[in-house]
């Protein structure tokens, strides 16, 4: 039997050669490929990044539709940007509907289903956003005032964190179990 396969077998040496050769001229042309893949890979990039921020988004714009933005453009660069805006807005008016009740309520579940990990930040800012929606449709009266909004440092990290964000409010346990755990914050 393994006679049989050694003879149908090809030599490696032309195919390493082959390979070697072949990663030599890519390696020599890298920079006209790079420039050639960057103008269809950014759009896409950019168009998978509007796309996960999809579901938070409308969660956030359900709530609150006078903060879509206006934007006539078509370019993925400007709508993922105006998506990212839109998200933060309406952060921004959910804050008054989050007492320290709710916000621990949200820290205490969290505790009790042991989370922990890079993500914990992000299940727990999408579960802050869960509670303050659920406190919002119960008609629990917001409070007078909220914080100013912090400034958006580098854009490109602001919009992986709202993907995190986003990521953990679709998947997260913590942001699923939000509406039990809030109506019984409710109730009391």
């Amino acid at each position: 039997m393994t006679a049989s396969l050694l003879k149908y077998t090809p030599p490696l040496g032309p195919i390493l050669f082959c390979r070697a050769a072949f990663g030599i001229s890519l390696r020599w042309r890298h920079e006209p490929l790079a420039r050639w893949t960057r103008p269809v890979a950014e759009p896409l990039r950019l168009a998978l990044a509007y796309r996960r921020l999809g579901p938070l988004w409308r969660a956030l714009h359900d709530a609150f539709p006078q903060t879509h933005l206006d934007n006539p453009s078509h370019r993925p660069s400007v709508l993922l940007l105006r998506r990212a805006v839109e998200i933060r807005d309406g952060q921004q008016q959910l804050q008054p509907y989050l007492s320290c009740a709710a916000i621990c309520t949200v820290l205490e579940t969290a505790t009790v289903m042991e989370l922990s990990g890079e993500d914990l930040d992000a299940a727990v800012e999408a579960a802050l956003i869960s509670a303050a929606l659920v406190c919002r449709r119960a008609g629990i009266s917001p409070r007078a005032s909220a914080e100013p909004p912090s400034p958006i440092g580098d854009i490109a990290q602001e919009i992986e964190s709202l993907e995190r964000v986003a990521r953990a409010f679709v998947s997260s346990p913590l942001v699923k179990a939000m509406p039990r755990a809030m109506a019984q914050h409710i109730d009391r």
